[in-house]
């Protein structure tokens, strides 16, 4: 199941919370285009409306531009709320596991 199903409503007030709990890092990191095709229009425009500068959307094209250990963080974040929440597959659990055993 993906945030945006189990979460519905309450999904912004999730990536709101991810986003307040990220420590940005000096230093140059890549931009990386989230597609709606994978996210969805409606967690599009909510990672939008919390991205400070405000994330680029070019001419309304059907993605978003952020920075790449943002998405990571958001990505985590939304995993390990799913998995505590009961809402993950077996595939989330073991890649978090993975990721955190280095693997």
């Amino acid at each position: 199941m993906d945030a945006s199903r189990a979460y519905k409503a309450s999904l912004r007030q999730i990536i709101g919370q991810a986003f307040a709990q990220y420590k940005c890092e000096p230093g140059i990191d890549d931009l990386t285009r989230l597609h709606m095709s994978v996210a969805g229009s409606d967690t599009l425009n909510i990672l939008a409306s919390f991205s400070s500068p405000p994330a680029r959307n070019e001419g309304g094209s059907a993605y978003l531009e952020i920075r790449l250990r943002l998405r990571w963080h958001i990505v985590r974040h939304l995993q390990q709320r799913l998995i505590a929440d009961g809402y993950a597959t077996d595939e989330m659990r073991d890649d978090l596991l993975g990721t955190d055993l280095g693997l």
